[in-house]
């Protein structure tokens, strides 16, 4: 098994509304400040290990002002910055699974958001890829590597 993949085919596709999970990356839990995608991949590489999911997806973000999730926060009069993602190879149903567990890492700074009709122009990067049964992160513009054991070790000690 490979430990790097090079100009990976990432799923994608044009003009389909897809579901979008909202992260309010301003108010965090200490451990994800500057680092929430690690949350997501851990949250995806245990999807992938208990389904066996052996297909390509693609999950996607991008960042944006927003009011969504104000209410959590009454002391803020403005709105306030939240990552979205949508992915593509994966179902819905994937996605609402993937804002639960993401509501008790995040503290509750997660929520469903509207479709979005992305185009990969407007900003949208892709930042976790599922091959070969593997989750997979962005190194730089053409090196993905796999998440794995290093990551989640990181997670468990800042835990205790």
């Amino acid at each position: 098994m490979t430990n790097q993949l090079h100009f990976p085919d990432l799923a994608w596709k044009s003009n389909q509304e897809r579901l979008a999970v909202e992260v309010s990356v301003d108010f965090l839990p200490a451990e994800y400040e500057n680092n929430w995608h690690r949350g997501v991949h851990e949250c995806v590489a245990d999807w992938v290990k208990k389904n066996n999911f052996k297909k390509e997806a693609t999950l996607w973000t991008w960042a944006g002002p927003s009011v969504n999730l104000i209410s959590r926060h009454p002391q803020y009069q403005a709105p306030t910055l939240s990552e979205f993602i949508v992915q593509f190879g994966l179902s819905d149903n994937f996605m609402i699974m993937l804002m639960q567990m993401l509501v008790g890492k995040f503290d509750n700074q997660v929520g469903a958001s509207e479709l979005f009709r992305p185009h990969r122009d407007e900003g949208w990067l892709a930042f976790c890829h599922i091959e070969q049964g593997r989750v997979w992160k962005c190194e730089d513009a053409d090196t993905w590597e796999p998440f794995g054991v290093a990551e989640s070790k990181v997670s468990r000690k800042r835990k205790k």
